[in-house]
């Protein structure tokens, strides 16, 4: 249920789940203290504000126009991002990931080479992709 159509999303809260809304083009980029992020299948979301610096979870899966991630999330810990066709990179500075989904990224050819470190990652699916050093 998309939670935008109910009410301005531009108020502070820490969780806002947008999912599968066609009127998403954009998200605000006063959310500072947002923490959970479900955007999945937001179809016309190009891109994630980087002032959202306190998010832990995000859920972009199926986001097929988002074309990149900022570097600024460096508290997150899960990350899916399915289906996001377009998506050409994963930043290095994810350095708390635990979880990542990234399956059916057509343009993504690699993992940052800073992923061999992530001692904590549990989940990683990433089918298609060389993982040397990741041990999921």
């Amino acid at each position: 249920m998309c939670r935008i159509c109910e009410g301005p999303i531009d108020q502070p809260r820490a969780v806002i789940h947008l999912k599968c809304c066609p009127l998403v083009s954009a998200i605000p980029p006063n959310l500072v203290n947002l923490s959970h992020l479900d955007c999945s299948g937001c179809t016309r979301l190009v891109s994630i504000p980087y002032t959202l610096v306190r998010l832990r979870w995000l859920d972009c899966s199926g986001c097929t126009d988002l074309i990149s991630l900022p570097p600024t999330f460096t508290w997150l810990q899960v990350l899916d991002c399915s289906r996001c066709y377009l998506l050409t990179a994963i930043p290095s500075t994810y350095a708390k990931l635990r979880a990542l989904v990234c399956a059916d990224c057509e343009l993504l050819a690699s993992l940052p080479d800073t992923f061999t470190l992530l001692m904590r990652l549990d989940i990683a699916s990433v089918l298609g992709m060389p993982l040397a050093g990741v041990h999921p």
